[in-house]
């Protein structure tokens, strides 16, 4: 490959491509073949694209972020800042140069970029950097990422399109995408209730690659080849397998399979292959005891080997099939596009995450750590990331998790809001320190501080809360 040339020229100097949207037909961009060539990629994070290059890329590999200037409030640059920090991020692109040094002078930088430069120095200080080169958790969950299953939610998703179908670009995807918003809302459900997850690509469904997970997310899966569908079974065997809706109704050439291939895996059986989706819109039963399931394919029905967990607007939803030692696959028929917009303000008991939560914990998942919202509706969810240090310490951070890419960001209610407060519940006692001051957290100065396994904290909107625990 290319990079492989400049690699050997130049070993020390990364290589890669700016400007990567989302999974892409038009483009040919299928994030499972290119972000594992590159040492270099700064992706726009549509679709839930920055979490793709994070899984495929390399391990050294370098990731940045462009930051375009936000019409609104600058801290929502600031916000975005520690985000793709967090996330990983090595740096950022500042676009363009003129919104911060219009005098084309280093030394006298704009209002805007004054703003920024607490927070821009804070990345380039000492405690950002150990944190930036501690080593994350191994996660437990994969979701599986198709690009066969791409191309067919694309043309499904351009039939309503009519004659401007070519004109599906980037930017009409990333409102439009149906597997975009499907990619993304699967990701803010696990990062909601404060699981780490990966995405593997659907060449990898064997033992080798899946050997360190426990759970196998199927999202939209339309697509399938029969070896494909023999590895989930036989993960089966051993983990637990879940799936919203549409699975393995097509081979990887995209041909219809006569019985879709992996229903007998999950005990159920379909009367029609009808979705109630039209674009992104649903057009199907609402029940007024469960409001929050969207019902994605009617007569849907379990086997005789499947047993029904839920009734939703008379039809049967997350259907369970047990294997031996806890092992299970679990089939929700479940929309979750719309869980992006309901999302704020957040309930820690929304019913997708309530029925979710159970179903991964019994698969032997632990989350991060467990996380107690002061009142039943935060404005904002509150993500956890952990990391170790190479002496075994960990490192936990907490941010305000409401920047998506397919649904707009309540821009007004962050602004009036002020914190989002939380108490964060851990699995061991240790003592806890803010890791950019160093003192100890909770604890009045010159007391000494104390092991809890209980961190109360009040995390601002725009800025996260970093601890040191060891």
């Amino acid at each position: 490959t290319l990079v492989s040339r400049v690699s050997r020229k130049a070993p020390l100097v990364p290589c890669g491509i700016t400007g990567l949207g989302a999974p892409d037909v038009f483009g040919g961009f299928d994030p499972t073949r290119i972000f594992k060539e590159l040492s270099f990629a700064e992706p726009y994070d549509i679709g839930g694209s920055r979490e793709l290059a994070r899984s495929f890329m390399r391990k050294g590999s370098v990731t940045v972020r462009t930051l375009f200037k936000d019409q609104r409030d600058w801290r929502f640059n600031q916000h975005e800042l520690w985000d793709y920090f967090l996330r990983g991020d090595a740096g950022a692109i500042l676009w363009s140069a003129k919104e911060y040094f219009p005098q084309r002078r280093a030394n006298r930088p704009s209002p805007w970029g004054l703003r920024l430069s607490t927070t821009l120095k804070k990345l380039a200080a000492q405690p950002a950097s150990v944190y930036l080169n501690a080593t994350p958790s191994q996660p437990q969950i994969a979701i599986v990422e198709s690009h066969p299953s791409n191309r067919l939610h694309w043309m499904l998703d351009s039939r309503e399109d009519g004659p401007s179908w070519v004109n599906r670009l980037p930017s009409y995807e990333k409102l439009n995408s149906t597997q975009n918003l499907v990619r993304e809302a699967w990701q803010k459900v696990l990062e909601d209730m404060h699981f780490d997850y990966a995405h593997v690509s659907s060449k990898q469904l064997n033992e080798s690659a899946l050997s360190k997970f426990k759970v196998l997310i199927l999202p939209r899966t339309i697509a399938l080849s029969a070896r494909q569908a023999k590895g989930i079974s036989q993960f089966a065997k051993r983990g637990t397998v879940i799936a919203d809706c549409q699975i393995g109704l097509f081979d990887e050439s995209l041909r219809a399979h006569e019985t879709p291939i992996l229903d007998s895996l999950f005990g159920i059986e379909r009367t029609s292959r009808q979705i109630n989706l039209r674009g992104v819109e649903y057009r199907g039963p609402h029940d007024v005891r469960h409001t929050q399931w969207k019902i994605a394919e009617p007569g849907t029905q379990p086997t005789e080997d499947g047993s029904s967990l839920l009734t939703v607007a008379g039809q049967r939803v997350l259907v369970r099939r047990s294997y031996s030692d806890g092992a299970a696959a679990v089939y929700l028929n479940l929309l979750l596009i719309d869980y992006l917009k309901e999302r704020f303000p957040f309930d820690d008991n929304h019913e997708i995450l309530s029925e979710l939560r159970g179903v991964i914990r019994s698969a032997g998942v632990s989350p991060i750590a467990t996380v107690r919202y002061k009142t039943d509706l935060s404005p904002v969810p509150v993500r956890l990331f952990r990391k170790t240090t190479k002496s075994d310490s960990v490192l936990l951070a907490a941010l305000c998790n409401f920047r998506m890419s397919g649904t707009a960001i309540p821009k007004d209610m962050l602004l009036n809001s002020q914190t989002a407060d939380v108490e964060i519940l851990m699995s061991e006692s240790k003592v806890v320190r803010d890791l950019l001051t160093g003192w100890p957290h909770d604890t009045p100065r010159g007391q000494r501080p104390i092991r809890t396994s209980r961190i109360r904290v009040t995390v601002p909107i725009f800025e996260p809360r970093l601890f040191h625990l060891k």
